[in-house]
């Protein structure tokens, strides 16, 4: 009886292992990381290895019958110079084993997961993102890849907000200034600078154009012709409010430095001085925003196009000079926003 047992427990043993050999999925002979190995040898430049850090690789290898393998597709990877890398290298494959379906050579597929591994900063991480299960990571590299904010689950944003504004406006004169000067148009550059809570500073140019007032028997004037600078040099400070679907307010105190060149009397005399002033702003979104990257880091871009209205007061060194202007205008506005955590939709 034993000796039956021994001889049943032998056949079986040796069945399964004909059953293995018969039937065998394809693989690499000397096992999956060399196959990884051939790929990770890649002299891939320093974009390209940031961009694989934040991406998976899906490889599809066609084997032969003879078990030579070849690579067929790169899923998931977008730029193409690292996809020409991963192709050129079929030469160093290494040999598979084929698949065999019934002890018969079969032309078989072999699919390949690659990963890059990411060192992390934990820099600015957020405690509330901390642990090994959360969803939230710090991105250290951020892919080339320009992507829109509704794309996102989750955006933590640093502190800090960069606004860059250029635009036009038209003028309003009153007061002694504006028997001299007829009303005009002008140009502005702003540069802000916001924090966490929205309060901020910065600064601006202000450049506005009106007609010289010609020569009359009323007012001693010297006849003009052409347009006349008021110019300003301002610093900002102000208040960002809360965004919503509709758009965005700020309001911010401007005090300025400024000149003109018109002429008041028969004299020549060159008016400047202080002019102080407040701006009201609205800002309309135009889109929803993007990610992309500054620096290797990730960054959001939002554009807006921006309405405001000031008014501001003239104290310069000549009494003609004094009175107040009023402006009403639209600009391009561009604001900038460092990232700290992100999470996109699955």
């Amino acid at each position: 009886m034993k000796l039956l047992a021994l001889l049943l427990v032998a056949s079986t043993t040796a069945f399964a292992q004909v059953a293995d050999v018969t039937n065998r999925k394809t693989e690499p002979k000397e096992g999956k990381a060399a196959l990884q190995l051939v790929y990770y040898r890649i002299d891939f430049t320093k974009e390209e290895t940031e961009y694989l850090r934040n991406h998976s690789a899906e490889l599809i290898f066609s084997v032969s019958q003879q078990g030579n393998a070849k690579l067929e597709k790169v899923n998931d990877i977008e730029m193409h110079s690292i996809v020409d890398s991963m192709m050129n290298v079929n030469d160093r494959l290494p040999e598979f084993y084929p698949e065999l379906v019934n002890g018969q050579a079969q032309v078989g597929v072999y699919f390949l997961k690659l990963a890059w591994p990411n060192y992390q900063s934990q820099l600015g991480l957020n405690p509330m993102y901390q642990g090994l299960n959360s969803p939230y990571q710090y991105q250290q590299f951020y892919n080339p890849t320009m992507r829109k904010l509704n794309e996102f689950e989750e955006i933590t944003y640093r502190r800090t907000r960069y606004d860059m504004l250029i635009g036009f406006f038209g003028t309003h004169l009153s007061g002694n200034i504006a028997a001299y000067l007829n009303d005009g148009w002008g140009t502005k550059f702003d540069f802000m600078i916001y924090g966490k809570n929205g309060w901020g500073g910065g600064f601006l140019s202000t450049i506005i154009i009106g007609k010289q007032e010609k020569y009359s028997s009323s007012q001693p004037i010297r006849t003009q012709t052409g347009g006349r600078l008021l110019t300003l040099f301002s610093g900002a400070f102000g208040k960002l409010f809360r965004e919503t679907s509709a758009g965005q307010f700020s309001l911010q105190v401007e005090p300025s430095i400024g000149m003109t060149s018109a002429t008041f009397g028969t004299d020549s005399q060159l008016g400047w001085g202080f002019s102080p002033g407040v701006t009201a702003v609205y800002m309309m979104p135009l889109g929803k925003g993007r990610m992309t990257r500054q620096y290797f880091l990730p960054v959001v871009y939002k554009q807006y196009l921006s309405f405001h209205l000031a008014a501001r007061k003239l104290m310069f060194n000549i009494p003609q000079a004094s009175g107040n202007v009023y402006e009403f205008g639209v600009s391009y506005r561009l604001a900038t926003k460092p990232v700290a955590n992100y999470k996109l939709k699955n």
